[in-house]
């Protein structure tokens, strides 16, 4: 398969895609392209749609870019066209947005979906600097979706701010000098800290609820040996790893503080 044919793969699999989550998201009722207000959608869900908004285009833009490095395209071009893919990705979901009456489209979520993309290119092109550090999520089913106190009837895990949690990871071992990474533990080199951040009563009440703070440790599927003589193998390491594992965490609310295992 030559690179053109290759390239034209992935460009069918982002329409495809695309449709598909249509399919399964969008069915509203429509009307004029509208935008919403800035700051009311600035302060509604305590930024956790906007976190949401950002990992989806982190995710994407990564995607999209090992696809074309697969195509046969050079490190620089996929990145360029990987992070322009991406960004174009979450573009039409906006715009698409911006057309159903009960949403809109809005300028926060085009400035998260923009530093998303950002981070994920500029983490490409300076893996020394940027390469351990990994936004992740976790997700476990809200009490606020399981009893329905969702204001705008949301029916599933995409719309469960609640359930939701978006970490930030960074694995001290990527930051090691390499002596001190020539003599480092194998197992322990996955090991690292995340901190978390998620929210509860957003759902009854997107301008208000309050936040959860996490401070965990996390493991990093990039550091794992294993498998690292297959491709597959490591490509599925790398996207798996925006999972976060239940790992020992602590989580302080306006309530107290907790620990335990949490995913």
């Amino acid at each position: 398969m030559c690179i053109r044919d290759r390239a034209g793969t992935v460009l069918a699999a982002e329409v495809v895609g695309y449709y598909r989550l249509k399919d399964l998201w969008y069915n509203w009722e429509t009307g004029k392209m509208h935008s919403i207000n800035f700051k009311e959608d600035f302060e509604k869900y305590l930024w956790m749609d906007k976190y949401g908004h950002f990992m989806h285009a982190y995710f994407a833009s990564g995607l999209f870019t090992r696809g074309f490095r697969w195509s046969g395209m050079s490190g620089k071009s996929s990145i360029i066209y990987g992070s322009i893919s991406g960004w174009l990705w979450m573009l039409q979901i906006e715009i698409a947005d911006g057309f159903f009456e009960r949403w809109g489209f809005s300028w926060g979520d085009l400035i998260a979906n923009t530093l998303g993309v950002g981070f994920s290119t500029l983490q490409q092109v300076y893996p020394d600097a940027l390469g351990g550090i990994q936004p992740k999520i976790s997700y476990h089913t809200s009490r606020a979706l399981k009893e329905k106190k969702y204001i705008n009837d949301s029916k599933s895990a995409i719309d469960d701010y609640e359930g939701m949690t978006f970490w930030l990871a960074v694995n001290p071992y990527h930051y090691m000098p390499k002596n001190i990474q020539n003599g480092y533990p194998e197992f322990l080199k996955p090991f690292g800290l995340a901190v978390g951040h998620s929210a509860k009563g957003i759902g009854a009440n997107p301008q208000g609820g309050y936040r959860e703070i996490f401070i965990g440790l996390d493991y990093d599927l990039r550091k794992l040996s294993l498998g690292d003589e297959s491709s597959l193998i490591r490509f599925l390491k790398s996207e798996l790893n925006i999972i976060k594992l239940p790992l020992p965490a602590v989580k302080i609310t306006p309530d107290g503080i907790w620990y335990g295992l949490y995913f």
